[in-house]
């Protein structure tokens, strides 16, 4: 049981390989609070490269600030049994995959989620307050099997919507009091 903090706002650990795995029934945090310390993945390598976060019991609260690594692009896929909750502004370019996990976005006015893409794969992300920006406009977003988006306010979609139904438990999932698409919807069953 352990929070992982940083002395400078601005450090950064950066995983070659690998990931960050959170076991144990505890509510844990990563940054001592919004914006503190640097997250990223790859080492020194280009392309993109993956940063896996892994929650298997309660509560993991990211503050850290999600970046590319200075040569390559970031990819963040986060998974789990529990809950894992963003909150700084982040900027890796690489992307981002929700599997199986509960991902809170607490952003306010705040990106938490920047252009890449986005997939939610049998998860749920929800924005909890503040701005249906939280995830940028631009993104391109799949929604697969009983996965669930909860958008907070009205929504402009600019990237492309998709609804894969190609496993899971339940129906692709999209909430929101308005949505105002300006690209295309595509469903798959």
């Amino acid at each position: 049981n352990a929070n992982l903090t940083f002395t400078a706002g601005t450090n950064t650990l950066n995983l070659a390989t690998g990931g960050l795995l959170k076991s144990g029934n505890f509510g844990n945090t990563i940054g001592a609070s919004a914006d503190n310390g640097r997250l990223t993945s790859g080492g020194t390598a280009g392309g993109v490269t993956s940063l896996y976060v892994y929650n298997n019991e309660n509560t993991l609260t990211i503050h850290s600030r999600i970046i590319d690594n200075g040569v390559g692009q970031t990819r963040l896929v986060l998974s789990g049994n529990s809950t894992i909750n963003l909150t700084a502004p982040n900027t890796y370019t690489g992307g981002s995959v929700f599997n199986s996990a509960t991902t809170n976005l607490f952003g306010g006015a705040n990106q938490t989620i920047p252009a890449g893409g986005v997939t939610i794969n049998n998860a749920t992300v929800t924005m909890i307050a503040g701005s249906p920006n939280q995830i940028n406009n631009a993104n391109a977003i799949t929604i697969n099997g009983g996965g669930v988006l909860n958008v907070w306010g009205n929504r402009s979609q600019d990237g492309l919507l998709t609804f894969g139904n190609s496993g899971g438990a339940g129906n692709p999932t999209y909430r929101t009091q308005s949505v105002t698409s300006n690209n295309s919807t595509t469903a798959t069953n």
